[in-house]
């Protein structure tokens, strides 16, 4: 499965997120949790789609989640990204993700 994002490009990467992890979330689901997750340099897009899924699908805190990715692999995934992204999905009111829900007391950036 392929999903282009432009390299060096924070807002593609912004407005592709949401369906990149919807794509993530299926083909992990499909694959017993398994999938592969890459980027030409493996230190930007990878990691940024990595740390989206770990936060809207698994739960992890943004920056928790973040400091477990540094530990394993050091990386530079845009944040800010990512942050971003979250607030588009909740602003417009909708769920992307089955298992991914709002609650304004608990959102954590």
């Amino acid at each position: 499965m392929f999903n282009y994002t432009r390299d060096f490009d924070a807002f593609d990467l912004r407005l592709r997120l949401p369906a990149v992890i919807s794509k993530l979330y299926k083909l992990a689901s499909h694959n017993g949790g398994i999938t592969y997750i890459h980027c030409t340099a493996g230190l930007g897009r990878a990691p940024a789609v990595a740390l989206a899924y770990m936060f809207w699908i698994l739960g992890y805190n943004l920056n928790e989640g973040h400091q477990l990715l540094q530990s394993k692999r050091p990386s530079f995934p845009k944040l800010e990204a990512i942050k971003l992204a979250t607030a588009d999905i909740v602003s417009k009111n909708y769920v992307v993700f089955p298992v991914c829900s709002y609650d304004e007391d608990k959102v954590d950036f």
